[in-house]
């Protein structure tokens, strides 16, 4: 597996899975972004000519974010993303130009992953690449996370198991494509 940006090839997976949808060119939406290209599963896009929402809540990064953007065709948003609410991601992406349809979702925000997901409804990626916490309980993650245990809330990483990502998957209409450090997703009418 090639890697690009990416921390595990994730880019590269994405990649592979445009070109078997025969996607060349659209929309991506990427929550944690960071600076953009640091460890990114979208900047291969971005320098492909795509149009994207880079959402990043740190302001030191979001600063270097929007630099890095400037020249491409990508809004950026300084928001911690929440799991609903004002500052849920339906609710942010309504004041840019994406569609409902995008082609790609990357969720990396280390911690309410999962929920950001489980919240989204306005919108239907084909594409969802989202990060897992591979040492969570299965029982745990299904609880709201205000309602959390102060043991659970106190972890550094509050993420979803493998096996919770996949049933929230299953619930929303997706299928596992693979799981090279992120779980990698493709919405179930594009199988083939």
């Amino acid at each position: 597996m090639n890697n690009y940006y990416s921390h595990n090839g994730e880019d590269w997976v994405i990649d592979q899975l445009l070109e078997g949808l025969g996607i060349k060119t659209g929309w991506f939406v990427d929550v944690g972004a960071w600076d953009g290209i640091y460890l990114s599963n979208t900047y291969r896009l971005v320098h492909q000519g795509w149009q994207g929402v880079e959402v990043e809540g740190d302001l030191n990064r979001y600063e270097q974010l929007f630099k890095n953007m400037e020249k491409f065709k990508v809004w950026c948003v300084c928001s911690m993303v929440q799991a609903k609410g004002i500052a849920g991601l339906d609710r942010l992406l309504q004041n840019t130009p994406v569609p409902q349809d995008f082609e790609v979702l990357s969720v990396d925000v280390d911690s309410w992953d999962y929920w950001i997901w489980y919240y989204l409804e306005k919108y239907s990626p084909k594409i969802v690449v989202i990060e897992i916490d591979g040492g969570y309980a299965d029982d745990e993650e299904w609880i709201q996370p205000e309602d959390r245990p102060a043991r659970i809330r106190r972890r550094k990483f509050n993420g979803a198991s493998r096996f919770s990502m996949n049933k929230l998957a299953e619930k929303k209409g997706y299928r596992l494509v693979c799981d090279p450090g992120n779980m990698i997703y493709l919405r179930n009418d594009l199988w083939k």
